[in-house]
């Protein structure tokens, strides 16, 4: 069966189905049964795209983190938190101690080195174009204590000193 003949049949492009093959898109879940069904793979399928999906991020982001590295630029707006590309360890450790207060030390380190991890493509040779707008509350939002945030703003002006990393803050209008 070809990718288009497969797309068809799930209700989907073959260029999408070719993504999967590819390994450039994690297939969801619906689309995983769907395919079983078409091809008769009992949840072969399905067990794979749960297996996919597995990541170290958060499942909210999975998709977002999957296709940062091969980002030209990435352009993020953020209301309340420092994004997790500009975060210190010590910001990411307290957010992500708030977020989950009843996890285990190892569940926590590893959401933050994650979080770390990601950071990475700054450095790459091809590192995207990093736009990102803070809305002033972010500055203000006392995450992790005074400590934590002095480093954590002193770390985004450092970023910024990259020819490929512009921070804007938008002011609160009154």
């Amino acid at each position: 069966m070809t990718q288009a003949q497969l797309g068809m049949r799930a209700f989907c492009s073959g260029s999408y189905i070719g993504q999967f093959e590819a390994v450039l898109r994690r297939p969801q879940v619906d689309l995983s049964r769907t395919m079983d069904e078409v091809l008769g793979s009992g949840k072969h399928l399905q067990r794979l795209a749960k297996l996919a999906r597995a990541s170290k991020v958060a499942e909210y982001f999975a998709e977002a983190a999957a296709l940062e590295p091969l980002a030209k630029v990435i352009c993020e707006y953020a209301p309340v938190l420092v994004p997790g590309l500009l975060q210190t360890e010590a910001y990411a450790r307290a957010l992500t101690r708030t977020a989950n207060p009843f996890a285990s030390e190892e569940y926590v380190e590893e959401l933050v080195r994650a979080r770390m991890d990601r950071q990475k493509i700054l450095d790459s040779d091809t590192a995207p174009v990093v736009w990102e707008i803070l809305h002033e509350a972010v500055l203000l939002a006392p995450i992790g204590g005074p400590d934590v945030m002095r480093q954590q703003l002193l770390h985004i002006t450092e970023l910024m000193k990259r020819p490929k990393v512009v921070v804007q803050i938008m002011p609160f209008i009154g």
